[in-house]
């Protein structure tokens, strides 16, 4: 039955929350060296390094309007060339890379610098092959600034955006890439010495973080998102928490949905490491910008299929109400609505387990001091979303 299952798998649940201000992607962690002579993991994933090591692409958009993203958007600088064609087929890379957060962003007082408006959110792009690509989007809405300047045919920009996709989950380290290409082009560097060395940061990843990235990549108790990432999105609440694991691990339909679309690829990801070792065989489609799908109301109440799909709040209103058979999530307000048979379900008690673990970790996270308080993992932090400093256990 479904709560046998569920039992079973949560028995072996270990929830992970951050110590010492400290992120660690899984308890589990502790027991790699261990691990890796039982499931004979270390020669495979040395074969893997040899094999490949990595395949990155570097895009710079530039948007002569906040609409309309593919007719607006221009190519200012790319690596490998076409690399903005070969990342989404018929050129809807665009669509991902300003979401309707970052341009509102622009609308509040002046910021004291244009790197204080620059919007950081992930996406994936999953390939009929099943291959799975992450991008990675540095957005700055700031027109007039010196990073959006004008296109090559004279239009002003209104906003530009950086993109890296590749294979590696890896958000925080292209992050800080991302934010230090920023600061060159805020300096003065032209659009063509930003693709130099976005090459060059490139090739420093596959000559020597390839083995390294690549062994947590292959490594079965490794994920790029730990659970506890979701956990705080969810504000700590057990029910909560067990009735969007349920409706994953029973194929149901799940929307996510933020104002800010940085928090939609993680908490998918977290939901994966929170299925572990099982994985979820539906659509999965994290972050669906507005402008992607023709048809996006169908797509989401049509689907006779179980998905993972990722909204911002504002494409989400304009939908409409939607079947009674899909969980919405908003993770600001950690607020679960549809798909009422997992609430029965997460009360029971093959869920008991799970329950008690999340319950544990955030009286932990919260004993452990108030610098852990605030971290990206621990309850009402900034994970949480908006009034994130509110949320704890309940």
């Amino acid at each position: 039955s479904d709560e046998d299952l569920l039992a079973g798998h949560v028995r072996g649940l270990h929830l992970d929350t951050p110590a010492s201000g400290e992120r660690r992607h899984s308890s589990s962690c502790e027991w790699l060296g261990e691990m890796e002579q039982i499931v004979g993991v270390r020669e495979r994933i040395r074969t893997t390094v040899e094999a490949n090591t990595g395949d990155h692409g570097f895009v710079a958009l530039g948007f002569v309007e906040a609409k309309d993203l593919r007719r607006s958007a221009r190519v200012l600088a790319e690596e490998p060339k076409g690399a903005a064609q070969d990342e989404v087929d018929g050129g809807a890379l665009p669509t991902f890379c300003l979401p309707a957060a970052t341009a509102a962003a622009s609308s509040g007082p002046p910021p004291r610098h244009p790197r204080d408006l620059a919007r950081f959110h992930t996406f994936c792009l999953s390939r009929a092959t099943g291959r799975r690509r992450y991008g990675h989007c540095l957005a700055l809405h700031h027109p007039g600034s010196a990073a959006c300047g004008a296109a090559q045919d004279g239009s002003p920009l209104q906003a530009v955006s950086l993109v890296i996709v590749s294979d590696w989950p890896v958000a925080p380290l292209y992050e800080r890439a991302l934010r230090a290409l920023l600061e060159q082009r805020l300096d003065g560097l032209p659009w063509e010495g930003l693709a130099r060395r976005a090459r060059e940061f490139v090739g420093v990843m596959r000559t020597v973080a390839a083995h390294d990235v690549l062994y947590l990549l292959h490594h079965p108790l490794w994920h790029p998102e730990p659970p506890s990432s979701l956990c705080a999105m969810l504000r700590w609440r057990p029910h909560t928490i067990a009735r969007v694991l349920v409706a994953a691990m029973t194929e149901g339909k799940i929307v996510f949905h933020s104002q800010d679309p940085g928090q939609l690829l993680p908490a998918a990801l977290a939901l994966s490491a929170l299925m572990s070792p099982l994985s979820f065989t539906g659509l999965y489609i994290p972050y669906l910008p507005a402008e992607l799908h023709e048809s996006p109301g169908e797509l989401i109440k049509d689907s006779p299929l179980p998905f993972i799909i990722g909204l911002e709040t504002g494409m989400l209103k304009r939908l409409g109400p939607l079947p009674a058979e899909i969980i919405v999530v908003d993770l600001q307000t950690a607020e679960v609505v549809g798909m009422r048979n997992t609430d029965h379900m997460a009360r029971s008690e093959a869920l008991l387990p799970l329950r008690q673990a999340v319950t544990t970790a955030a009286v932990r996270a919260h004993l452990s001091g108030p610098g852990d308080r605030g971290g990206a993992g621990g309850p009402g932090g900034a994970g949480a979303g908006a009034g994130g400093n509110a949320g704890g256990p309940s």
